[in-house]
């Protein structure tokens, strides 16, 4: 993963102008992508409850 991720620190390395065009709550745009047909676009979550990608469980 290029960046960090959240609890919604001001010191993380994105782009809080992004963010305001993307225009979702709690999500942050990592990266984005042009193809032939689609932008796609990579987000992470801001939330501090997260659990575990392989089992869900919050430690």
């Amino acid at each position: 993963m290029p960046h960090p991720t959240c609890p919604c620190a001001a010191a993380l390395d994105r782009c809080s102008r992004c963010d305001v065009l993307l225009g979702l709550p709690d999500l942050h745009l990592v990266d984005a992508h042009v193809t032939d047909t689609a932008v796609l676009l990579d987000v992470e979550a801001c939330d501090p409850l997260t659990g575990c990608p392989g089992c869900g469980v919050i430690a």
